[in-house]
């Protein structure tokens, strides 16, 4: 947005280190913030590698991912050097996702710079600065708090990572393919399409999208440069072809998602209606960001139930499709404009579109918020060199500078609200009553400050509020295992609340597993596993949870374990493995067969173990010391040993 071209390379490269410096300092406000709800549910697992030696235990954690179909490894072995720090000191992980952004931008900076040079090739330090202002509002955004002060949205991080080090790698090739060196430069975009996908991918899926990124950024900003018949065919195999497979498989799920499968609160439909806004409002925040009104909870975002209810709906649709129509009908006169339309779009195929996740997170917004950037990067400058505003120049050079510097000042202010979060938990519950999220931050917030009665009172209002939402009273029963003399609802209201059950099924099944496994490590000691198995019986009385079929017979296992009937406890284990095979599941049996000297049905355990899809090479190498311990354990039983406890073992 700086509108001179005569500054030389090293005025630009002191004023990118500076911007970074601003930047650390201002994200640095954010330093004392917490763990959330899923960095406990992802990072829990640190708490164990200190308990045998590296690297097996840390490939162990980086193996037991969850949040995905690949389980981000490559993200989940990011948090690994920050263990010991888990879980008292979230300030390092934070500091380690700062580093990362700034990273990040430098990534930014020289991919926009590459790239630009290749568009601007008699022009470079025109190219210098846009890629410098770009870079500048990419990195300040303030949405961009939610990915880099939420520490497990390191995910969203690392896949950038990945992405933008495939970028930068890409458009290296594209340069010397340019040059006549098609060899080399193929080599470079072949490593960078590796990059971005492959090594994306274990990141976070998203990075699914990167071959149609790329095409984003060849059918806008490079458009005009040639293009070799080995490009041609390289474009072909590896940037369409991957491109038409992702939105095949999408178009696969289709049918799969039209029952509502995940438990949501909102239908396909209504997700498809409702997304349109969410895109837009993610464009509000980056081009007018507002100084309270960033927030991680959007549960609360109304669904549009049909094109006008709400009317936002309509004109939200009817937006986006103009908009589209504008890129592609401008695409040679405007290819920034272009770019920026296309380029957001296509980072928000996977998470903005079918596939039935939370409704909005700022996060997501990561990598797609570089198109918009270099889009008002650029365009502010052609508005500061235009011959009509030569007289008002000053005037509108002070408001572009102002208004890159309310970035600095905006992100300043929101990491400071994050930096203080248990006040931010209670001000997002008065900010946002519709938001159950914000309820469950505000009763934590209670919890945190050693005021239980308060947390009760919140979980209470809320359920007069959601009448349906039995994990809320669950938390209630969870805040009983930290203050035993605290009186709890009766076990008899669940049957009331789950006869009008409208929980999201990950947090209903959740908060049960919270109280079994507390109970387990001796941290909840107030309830017997008669209650527990009351409670998970009462809860999964419901049709809402038939699909979880395995998870019932998993918790019911696990009670049957607590109450010392191991007999019922493994019957239970079979049948959850034969619902579908779990590795976890499948260690516990083989442990539970050879305590009871149960010789047969420990063999046929790691048989099934050995067989099973569920668990991973790299996986298997990770427990390779515990296995054969295993195996050692079984072949010192005598032959012919016979169960002590006769018991079915799966088939």
């Amino acid at each position: 947005m700086i509108p001179n071209s005569n500054f030389k390379a090293p005025a630009v490269g002191a004023l990118l280190w500076l911007s970074l410096l601003l930047a650390g300092v201002a994200y640095g406000q954010g330093i004392t913030g917490m763990f959330f709800v899923d960095d406990y549910e992802n990072l829990q697992g640190l708490s164990s590698i200190g308990e045998s030696p590296m690297p097996e235990s840390a490939i162990r954690f980086a193996a037991a991912g969850f949040s995905g179909p690949l389980g981000r490894p490559l993200s989940l072995l990011s948090f690994v050097p920050q263990w010991h720090s888990w879980p008292d000191a979230p300030s390092d992980f934070i500091e380690a996702n700062i580093a990362l952004h700034l990273l990040n931008a430098c990534l930014v900076f020289w991919t926009l710079l590459r790239g630009l040079q290749l568009v601007l090739p008699e022009d470079s330090r025109r190219a210098e600065l846009l890629a410098l202002s770009a870079t500048w509002l990419w990195m300040l955004a303030p949405p961009q708090a939610g990915a880099v002060l939420y520490v497990i949205q390191r995910m969203a991080e690392l896949s950038g990572t990945f992405m933008l080090l495939g970028l930068l790698l890409y458009v290296t090739g594209r340069r010397a393919e340019l040059k006549g060196q098609r060899a080399r430069g193929m080599l470079w975009m072949l490593a960078g399409l590796g990059t971005g996908t492959a090594l994306g991918l274990l990141a976070k899926e998203n990075a699914a999208l990167f071959p149609m990124m790329l095409l984003a950024l060849e059918g806008t900003l490079f458009q005009g440069l040639a293009r070799s018949p080995l490009w041609r065919r390289f474009a072909a195999l590896m940037l369409w072809l991957p491109s038409l497979a992702v939105l095949g498989y999408l178009a696969c799920q289709v049918p799969h998602l039209l029952d509502n499968p995940a438990g949501r609160d909102f239908s396909f439909g209504e997700r498809l209606l409702t997304e349109p806004r969410v895109l837009w409002m993610y464009l509000q925040k980056f081009f007018l960001p507002p100084l309270y009104g960033m927030r991680l909870y959007y549960d609360d975002f109304p669904v549009s139930h049909s094109l006008l209810e709400p009317w936002t709906t309509l004109p939200a649709i009817a937006g986006w499709l103009a908009m589209v129509t504008a890129a592609a009908m401008l695409r040679q006169r405007a290819p920034t404009f272009a770019f920026a339309v296309l380029w957001f779009l296509v980072t928000h195929v996977l998470e903005s579109s079918i596939i039935p996740l939370e409704l909005a997170f700022d996060h997501r917004n990561y990598i797609g918020l570089m198109g918009p950037a270099l889009a008002l990067a650029w365009y502010g400058a052609r508005v500061l060199e235009a011959p009509l505003t030569q007289r008002v120049r000053p005037v509108l050079a002070a408001a572009a500078a102002a208004y890159a510097g309310f970035f600095l000042f905006a992100m300043a202010h929101t990491a400071s609200f994050w930096g203080q979060p248990w006040e931010l938990a209670h001000y997002w519950s008065e900010q946002q009553p519709d938001s159950r999220r914000a309820q469950r931050g505000a009763a934590k917030f209670f919890w945190k400050m050693d005021d239980p009665e308060r947390a009760v009172e919140v979980y209470e209002n809320a359920l007069q509020r959601w009448p349906g939402d039995i994990s809320l009273l669950l938390g209630i029963y969870e805040l009983g295992c930290a203050y035993p003399n605290l009186q709890m609802p009766a076990q008899a209201r669940i049957t009331s609340i789950v006869a009008q059950f409208d929980s999201t099924i990950p947090s209903t099944v959740g908060m049960l597993n919270v109280l079994v496994t507390g109970t387990e490590e001796n941290l909840c000691r107030r309830y017997t596993p008669a209650e527990l198995w009351s409670m998970v019986e009462m809860v999964f009385d419901t049709p809402r949870l038939a699909s979880q079929e395995q998870n019932h017979l998993l918790l019911q296992s696990r009670i049957a374990d607590l109450a010392n009937d191991r007999p019922l406890a493994r019957t239970l284990l079979d049948r959850a493995l034969r619902a579908r095979p779990a590795a976890q599941a499948l260690h516990q049996g083989i442990l539970w067969s050879l305590q009871s000297r149960d010789a047969a049905c420990a063999q046929r355990y790691l048989e099934r173990l050995d067989a099973s899809t569920a668990v991973g090479r790299v996986e298997r190498w990770a427990y390779r010391d515990e296995l054969a311990q295993l195996r050692a354990q079984l072949a010192r039983l005598p032959a012919g040993a016979h169960p002590v406890t006769p018991s079915e073992c799966i088939a």
